[in-house]
């Protein structure tokens, strides 16, 4: 009985531990501490996987630019600077080569 409860304790405290350090990444991230804090301390090793799979937000707002999508050659180059074909509607970063300004 003695062991259990211990075991339960060092379960909890590293739960906490690991919830609070992928917390901190999703802020890193761009996202918000509560919600991920809660969501890797109750699903575990899911939400640890869900914070390392969650895209950078920062990182996608520092390479967004606003010009559109430029015609070049055989392609069209993306305001994120990718060179994609004329037969790719829309670049891997989201931008369709229609929405042009």
């Amino acid at each position: 009985m003695g062991w259990t409860i211990l075991v339960i304790i060092v379960v909890v405290v590293l739960q906490i531990y690991f919830a609070t350090s992928f917390a901190s990444i999703a802020v890193d991230k761009g996202y918000e501490y509560k919600s991920h804090f809660w969501g890797c301390f109750i699903f575990g090793i899911v939400g640890f996987c869900m914070v390392a799979a969650l895209p950078d937000q920062k990182l996608r707002q520092l390479t967004k630019k606003d010009t559109p999508a430029v015609p070049v050659g055989d392609g069209w180059v993306c305001s994120c600077g990718r060179v994609n074909a004329n037969y790719v509607s829309t670049c891997t970063c989201g931008v369709n080569k229609r929405d042009r300004k």
